[in-house]
């Protein structure tokens, strides 16, 4: 390899070309991807001087209808910061819940705003979606007064950390198509079989961070298990790590109607076999990785919806911390966001709740010419997700939906703000 010192070509001639070419090298050099990691435990103290000493466990029964016994594998907060120096800096905090409340979510990016000067927009929530978790979405008991500020402070920590410690990366993207489930609503195989994978790599090329992406619930666990876990999600990046030797991080997928399979044994055997079986194919994928050039594209909206499921409102409203932010105790009004994230030619489209199948293959054609993954439960935690065409009459999914038009806002939305994004990259690369 032939190394040049752009100090040796300063001192020889101060010619046109040369200049030229040392302020080519010079940016080519200075402009790549960065980014920092943290992973933080969410604390599961019950704080004993309250009556409420409960860790409320999310997904089964309300009110705190099931509490944690003990813990078998750490639920964790992670965060990613990503930037590429030039347009964008995204900071992407995925935790280990079903879900999380517009309060909280609100909290955190308010907080991590004001340390990092980044815009709360581009704070970035999104839920692993395990039921075998801390309710943050306060549906199922939700958190006590000393559990509130203690999860906040782990959350908000683990992205200033990611924020502070930055390293030159490089990104890789993978795909495999190989994923089971089993689909609930079609009672069959249909689901999106891809896994999506993002490696960042240090400069030497060894793994930093390995970022995945599928849809599929982790609830192989059952109502039974009253154990704190990620469930398959643990066995997937614990296997990526002892694998690959670095952290990996899960952003769930269109996730609303697939299982991990119609009759698994509901323990955690089953969830290994699983969490396992994907780690194994993220990690053959990525033999055939492609690098992506250092370009981030961020474009996001606020949109505004009404819910119409009066069983949904009352209930939520009648909880202390329930998943949304009303405008007041009678409204029925409340926002919530959508984006698209590209990396390079990479397009990343974020759901505020849980697609279904139908809804993430909708989704997916809207930029069918490049890679493209769904990422659900992003911004927001609002309950599933299904296009007008395919909404069943008796469906348990149309039976929980805050509204009936929120899917067609949020389609509608990501195909305007997909335009948006491929037109900017394409203009840029003019």
């Amino acid at each position: 390899m032939i190394r040049i010192s752009v100090e040796s070509m300063m001192n020889k001639t101060n010619s046109p070309a040369r200049l030229l070419l040392i302020i080519l090298f010079c940016c080519q050099n200075a402009l790549a991807w960065r980014a920092g990691f943290d992973s933080q435990a969410l604390p599961t103290t019950t704080h004993v001087k309250t009556s409420d000493q409960s860790v409320c466990m999310a997904g089964y029964g309300t009110f705190c209808w099931r509490s944690a016994t003990d813990t078998h594998d750490p639920v964790n907060v992670q965060a990613l910061f990503l930037t590429d120096e030039k347009r964008e800096s995204l900071i992407f905090i995925s935790l280990d819940a079903i879900g999380f409340s517009q309060k909280l979510a609100r909290t955190v990016r308010e907080r991590v705003a004001a340390e990092t000067l980044l815009p709360e927009k581009n704070i970035i929530l999104t839920a692993t979606h395990t039921h075998s978790s801390i309710d943050l979405q306060g549906l199922w008991g939700g958190l006590n007064d000393q559990q509130y500020p203690i999860i906040v402070d782990a959350i908000v920590a683990a992205a200033l950390n990611a924020r502070a410690n930055v390293h030159k990366v490089t990104l890789h993207v993978a795909t495999s198509n190989q994923l089971k489930g089993f689909n609930r609503r079609t009672n069959n195989n249909s689901i999106i079989h891809q896994i999506l994978t993002v490696q960042l790599r240090y400069e030497w090329g060894a793994p930093f961070v390995t970022l995945f992406t599928l849809g599929s619930h982790p609830v192989i666990l059952g109502k039974d298990n009253t154990r704190l876990s990620s469930d398959w999600v643990h066995y997937t990046r614990s296997t990526l790590n002892d694998e690959l030797k670095a952290p990996a991080l899960f952003i769930n997928g269109p996730l609303g109607d697939v299982l991990p399979g119609n009759d698994n044994p509901r323990n955690f055997d089953s969830a290994k076999a699983y969490g396992t079986d994907i780690a194994r194919h993220i990690i053959s994928s990525l033999d055939q990785s492609k690098e992506l050039k250092s370009s981030l594209r961020y474009c996001s909206e606020t949109i505004e919806d009404k819910a119409d499921n009066y069983t949904l409102i009352f209930g939520a409203k009648a909880l202390r911390h329930g998943t949304v932010l009303w405008n007041n105790l009678f409204s029925t009004s409340y926002k919530t966001r959508t984006s698209v994230i590209m990396m390079d030619d990479l397009v990343l489209l974020t759901t505020p709740g849980e697609p279904v199948t139908a809804m993430g293959k909708a989704l997916m054609t809207l930029a069918q010419d490049n890679p493209v993954a769904v990422l659900g439960l992003t911004h927001d935690s609002l309950g599933y997700l299904i296009p007008s065409q395919n909404m069943m009459k008796d469906g348990y999914e149309e039976k929980v939906m805050i509204s009936h038009a929120l899917s067609g806002k949020v389609m509608d939305s990501l195909q305007k703000l997909t335009t948006e994004c491929l037109g900017k990259t394409q203009e840029q690369s003019r």
